[in-house]
């Protein structure tokens, strides 16, 4: 049998994910900041031990749980070899906001570790997420057939970083930019960001995403901001479409996050706004919370102050 790693397994605190003695500020995660279904593996920066675990939970209320601690699983020394050759991830401001430190780094102290991490988010805050994931270091050989199922995610994103590149059939790589892809999305985006009939790529993502047109569009214009005059115009004409649609719902997270987008496009106001106000007079008005987020997307564009809020009970107004 493969050799393990020691020593054995054990169970650690949640905020301590590798087991070593280093402040767990050098604890990071490999490859992903997060991995939906099992968690990512952890490398000290410091030391450079990995660990892989498993999140213990325990039930709050109804569907809410919250992590209470993790238990280590033993991995082979060629899994403990591969997974050591991916970069590790920086955790920025948000949800898809990170960078990345190549798998040799190590940092002598927290002040050395923030200076290598400010160094990497200046270095890369410019490019797509999926690059930067690139040119911070991908293993360049396949995952060894002793992966544990809990670490199936990393199989899943080697392969897709060799499939995925600006040669692949635009439509795959359109229905793999979708953001509620979370391990695809970045290098779908990137691979289509990188092609040179991007005119093409915005024309066929509203040819063909359907529902998930405008959040896929988005996504490709918060990757790489100058394409926004090629989204723009087709983002504005589909938000007409759907709400000339009879009987749709405009209550819609999606519709809701497109107005969130174009509330920040300011510089493009010129455009954005007289589109909006034919859109709004357009709007049922039993349709009020689409609405009212509406005309507050149309007062930030305007740099008008927020609409006052009624301390009045609804039913009173």
């Amino acid at each position: 049998m493969p050799a393990t790693m020691n020593p054995p397994a054990q169970s650690l605190p949640y905020e301590h994910a590798v087991t070593c003695d280093c402040d767990r500020t050098f604890h990071l995660r490999l490859a992903f900041l997060v991995s939906f279904g099992d968690e990512p593996a952890h490398a000290c920066v410091r030391c450079g031990r990995i660990t892989c675990t498993d999140v213990l939970w325990t039930h709050v209320h109804h569907n809410t749980y919250d992590p209470i601690g993790r238990r280590e699983y033993a991995i082979t020394e060629e899994t403990r070899a591969w997974l050591d050759l991916w970069p590790r991830v920086l955790r920025g401001n948000d949800f898809d906001d990170y960078a990345f430190l190549p798998a040799t780094t190590r940092c002598t102290d927290v002040t050395d570790f923030q200076l290598q991490s400010a160094r990497a988010f200046a270095a890369s805050r410019s490019q797509p997420r999926g690059r930067r994931l690139r040119e911070a270091g991908i293993p360049s050989t396949p995952p060894p057939a002793s992966l544990l199922k809990q670490l199936k995610n990393y199989q899943i994103l080697w392969e897709l970083a060799q499939e995925f590149t600006p040669d692949c059939d635009m439509g795959l790589l359109l229905r793999n930019a979708k953001p509620s892809y979370h391990i695809a999305s970045p290098l779908a985006l990137d691979a289509l960001l990188q092609r040179s009939d991007l005119p093409d790529v915005f024309a066929q993502a509203f040819l063909t995403l359907g529902d998930e047109t405008a959040s896929t569009v988005c996504a490709l214009v918060k990757e790489n901001p100058a394409t926004l005059p090629l989204a723009l115009p087709g983002l504005l004409a589909w938000l007409d479409q759907i709400v000339r649609r009879p009987g749709a719902n405009l209550y819609d997270h999606r519709l809701l996050s497109l107005l969130d987008f174009l509330a920040v496009q300011k510089n493009a106001a010129d455009q954005i706004v007289p589109a909006l106000e034919a859109i709004k007079a357009n709007v049922d008005l039993r349709e009020y919370e689409f609405l009212r987020k509406l005309i507050e997307t149309l007062r930030v564009l305007k740099n008008e102050p927020p609409s006052p809020v009624s301390r009045k009970a609804w039913f009173f107004n």
